[in-house]
């Protein structure tokens, strides 16, 4: 099992308001990124990453 917390991911539903107006968001990961690290993560048998393990170049 992982426990995997990845920062905002930019997926295109933060644009996407049930109602009113979205909110700003900040620049996110990409899904694609985020999914890497994840596998990457299983690969080696780690059963935590945290937010800042998907910060570049910390895989």
């Amino acid at each position: 099992m992982l426990d995997a917390s990845p920062p905002h991911t930019d997926t295109g539903l933060a644009g996407r308001a049930i109602e009113g107006s979205a909110p700003k968001m900040p620049a996110g990961l990409s899904a694609e990124s985020v999914a890497v690290a994840i596998c990457d993560a299983l690969e080696r048998g780690s059963t935590d990453l945290p937010s800042s393990d998907f910060a570049a170049g910390r895989r």
